[in-house]
């Protein structure tokens, strides 16, 4: 279907903040545009007032904007809310990989759509999690988001929980519940008009069944005195006439009055709305998820990064405001040294670049430096050890097996040991006497 561009408008549920438009995306775009025309990759629902919303395909239809194009062919289909967000939490996993601000995205679009439903319908919502959300919106957890996105690659309670646990660190997460907030009061504003005119309307229908009823009885009373045919046949008329408008009266009284405990019922979904503003708000925020996460791309990056700048040796020493600062850094100082950016790395190197940012670094006294860098030799040991350790769970695993698989060797068979394996095995000895030492004569 030909659609104007200008009549196009984002999807209500992403969070452009938590996943804001990537340039480079939209400058690969404009150029796949350029070579291949536009096809593919955009879908839309119409809404009341001719405009459409966009489900997936943003940063197509802003490449061929940019381009000068006015007018594309895009699908529109019906989709519900929940679809809405589904469709393009999919795109996120398999168009973009589900990078961090992707990811991010898709749980941000969920923790919306989940707020609202909780609010609006309480212990009644199909994602009311007994152990999870005793606490409403604010204390949102897990398992009502794993169980809303399920079936989109990449959601898992893992990737789930990291990315919620990051967006309840930002600012982000406050500003999500109040814009629910926000949007419950508007609609509440109209159903409460509404509520108003039902009122109206009641008082209306009483008086209505009244009068309906004085003249049922005056029609009835009129048929029992009638002498005449023509006389018994207009009584009876009237008769009917005035049962038929108590019936009315009667259906509009019923009607007004489930409009008034509905009018009960809005009032204190708005209360409760207010409530869970507040509560989000009074989050304390210790990170900068909008400010960091465009230097790291990968989740476990954004994890391993976050992890470290919570910690409670770099907190009285890094505000959250100076985070993006030190991650920018950090990119920085790995592709300098040639250095791949893993969560070994960003561990490793977090405190001392730390100490070598000056806009950062000033304030930090060198009793306070010192312990920050006996800090980071923990924090280095540690890792180590547990590198050390899961890569020995590997090794004793296939050394358990080729033990196994050589004890029913064939003897008439010569065993192959590669030049590679023996070296291995060297190294491993070595390494292993190394340690023995050192730790046993330090303990």
């Amino acid at each position: 279907m030909m659609i104007e561009l200008s009549k196009l408008q984002p999807n209500p549920f992403r969070n452009f903040r938590v996943d804001p438009m990537d340039e480079h995306n939209i400058s690969q775009l404009m150029e796949s545009i350029e070579a291949n025309d536009f096809w593919g990759g955009v879908t839309c629902r119409k809404q009341k007032d001719g405009t459409y919303q966009i489900a997936a395909g943003h940063h197509r239809i802003e490449a061929a904007k940019r381009l000068g194009r006015t007018r594309e062919d895009i699908y529109v289909g019906q989709f519900s809310d929940e679809q809405m967000i589904r469709i393009y939490a999919t795109e996120n996993a398999t168009q973009r990989g589900n990078t961090s601000t992707a990811m991010g995205g898709s749980v941000a679009s969920a923790i919306r759509f989940i707020a609202k439903d909780l609010l609006v319908n309480g212990s009644n919502s199909q994602f009311w999690e007994k152990d999870s959300n005793r606490g409403g919106p604010a204390d949102l957890g897990e398992p009502a988001i794993t169980k809303f996105l399920h079936g989109i690659p990449g959601i898992n309670k893992s990737t789930v929980t990291i990315a919620l646990k990051q967006i309840k660190s930002s600012p982000e997460y406050a500003e999500i519940i109040a814009s629910v907030q926000a949007e419950i009061e508007a609609e509440n504003r109209e159903a409460m008009k509404a509520a108003a005119q039902a009122k109206r309307e009641a008082d209306e229908a009483d008086a209505a069944a009244a009068r309906a009823e004085a003249q049922r009885k005056a029609a009835a009373e009129a048929a029992d005195k009638a002498r005449t045919e023509a006389q018994q046949k207009r009584a009876e008329h009237d008769r009917q006439v005035a049962e038929a408008n108590a019936k009315l009266a009667a259906k509009r009284q019923a009607e007004a009055e489930k409009q008034s405990a509905k009018f009960d019922a809005v009032r204190k979904t708005s209360a409760d709305a207010a409530k869970a503003t507040e509560k989000a708000a009074e989050r304390k925020v210790t990170f900068d998820r909008n400010g960091v996460a465009p230097y790291f791309t990968n989740s476990n990056h954004l994890r391993a990064f976050q992890e470290c700048v919570e910690g409670a040796g770099v907190t009285p020493h890094l505000r959250v405001e100076q985070q993006a600062e030190l991650a920018a850094a950090l990119v920085e100082d790995a592709a300098k040294n040639n250095r791949e950016l893993t969560g070994t790395f960003i561990r490793e190197r977090i405190i001392t670049m730390l100490l070598e940012t000056k806009t950062i670094k000033r304030g930090i006294d060198k009793k306070a430096e010192e312990k920050l860098l006996r800090e980071n030799l923990q924090i280095k040991a540690r890792k180590y050890q547990e590198d050390f350790a899961r890569n020995c769970r590997g090794m004793n695993a296939a050394g358990t097996q080729l033990a196994e698989l050589k004890g029913g060797w064939p003897k008439d068979l010569a065993f192959p040991i590669t030049g590679e394996f023996r070296e291995a095995l060297r190294h491993t000895k070595i390494v292993i006497s190394t340690l023995s030492k050192r730790i046993n004569h330090e303990n």
